[in-house]
């Protein structure tokens, strides 16, 4: 896996934008045209189980895009759970490439090595799936530049697997050919995201730049996780 971990956080102070682009994945296998609204979460690079962040300074911002009807049953598998099927309905939201604004953060543009994604809601048949038997783990320690020291050595509880994120190609003129596949830097790698326990942090002011430009954001509460995870097509029904 090339991905990161990360973990979302609500933001307090959202900002209703209305911006149009066209987006292609490999479940809309077309381009799409999508209005990107609000910044709903940021999700800051962790590390998951002291495992080693492989992008520190990339993190990923959370747009409402407004729910798209496109479904698709898909088979999953990472850290937390052996495969199982699931279905996906939307997409939701994407995920957009940012920087924090720090001394340290790097020159150039967060999209030249973070893919975006599309964001798509899990719908999970409990007839079909004995969880308790497919889950390898429930609680991870996780440590990003928000959780006090004292979390750092505390398991977090997680909950539910909430939605699915695909890696896309987003644009802001419509391609002329609406079947030109988007140029990806990892379209193997997707990301599960689940609900985790919640923490009440001290709110922080975030200074942040991706293609939308610069702004503050004020980060709240600790909502989400995300997992680096493959994907392979549904099983054929016999």
């Amino acid at each position: 896996m090339e991905l990161d971990h990360f973990v979302g956080y609500k933001i307090n102070d959202r900002v209703n934008d209305i911006i149009p682009r066209y987006v292609n994945d490999q479940i809309l296998k077309k381009w799409t045209e999508i209005n990107i609204k609000q910044m709903d979460y940021f999700a800051v690079t962790a590390s998951k189980d002291d495992e080693e962040k492989k992008l520190p300074n990339y993190h990923l911002a959370w747009y409402e895009i407004g729910l798209k009807d496109f479904k698709k049953d898909i088979m999953i598998k990472n850290q937390l759970t052996h495969e199982i099927p699931i279905s996906l309905t939307g997409p939701l939201a994407i995920l957009v490439p940012t920087f924090k604004i720090e001394n340290d953060h790097p020159a150039g543009d967060p999209q030249d090595c973070l893919d975006h994604y599309l964001v798509y809601q899990v719908f999970l048949d409990l007839s079909k799936v004995d969880l308790k038997k497919k889950t390898i783990k429930n609680e991870v320690y996780l440590d990003d530049q928000f959780i006090p020291k004292k979390e750092k050595d505390k398991k977090v509880k997680v909950i539910a697997l909430l939605y699915f994120a695909v890696p896309c190609g987003k644009t802001k003129e419509k391609p002329e050919d609406p079947d030109k596949k988007p140029d990806l830097h990892n379209a193997k790698d997707h990301l599960a995201i689940y609900s985790i326990e919640l923490s009440k942090f001290d709110k922080n002011d975030l200074n942040i730049d991706n293609q939308f430009g610069k702004r503050t954001i004020n980060v709240g509460n600790r909502w989400l996780l995300f997992v680096p995870t493959e994907k392979s097509e549904a099983k054929k029904k016999s």
